[in-house]
């Protein structure tokens, strides 16, 4: 169905950015490579994408398998259109009968499609939730830990700027008292 493939569509580009993600998460340095909660989240996401990936394949390979069976009922639906009224063979009631139960099957599978689709769509946006949330408090940890660094940096500067400060008035005091 449309869905089906507009989902698994939408699920190759995201499992594309979280394989991304993990493929950049490895270029860090190696004191950075650590798992932490995102790293964790994106794997748990990128494993979820893939089963549910194979999922819409083998349900969309389902409805395949149904829809020659129906088109092959609606053509024949269509030749015995006019006929089929008149017809005294007894053939009828059994080929009604037949394209009926291809359509009661069609109607199941697309219950179940659609119970697919609404469950894989949820799992990825939960999956997703965490990833981002996952990223989001890393990045604000990152941050911390940047302006923590950067404020110390300072801190080390003055005490350097003071410290030499304190040097040039002793080496004066020093040239002035031989």
């Amino acid at each position: 169905s449309g869905a089906l493939q507009r989902l698994r569509g939408s699920l190759a580009a995201a499992l594309g950015v979280a394989e991304k993600r993990l493929e950049l998460r490895k270029g860090r340095p190696e004191a950075e490579q650590i798992d932490d909660a995102f790293q964790e989240a994106l794997e748990s996401e990128v494993s979820m994408l893939r089963v549910a990936r194979s999922q819409l394949k083998s349900q969309s390979e389902l409805g395949k398998d149904l829809l020659q069976p129906l088109t092959e009922a609606r053509d024949e639906v269509q030749q015995r259109r006019l006929t089929l009224h008149v017809d005294r063979t007894g053939q009828a009631w059994p080929f009604l009968e037949s394209v009926r139960e291809r359509e009661v099957a069609a109607e199941r599978y697309c219950k179940a499609a659609a119970g697919t689709v609404q469950d894989v769509e949820q799992r990825v946006e939960k999956a997703t939730a965490r990833t981002v949330a996952a990223m989001r408090k890393r990045l604000a940890e990152t941050l911390d830990m940047r302006r923590q660094l950067e404020a110390e940096v300072k801190e080390a500067r003055t005490a350097i700027g003071e410290a030499e400060r304190r040097l040039e008035r002793m080496q004066r005091r020093l040239r002035d008292h031989p």
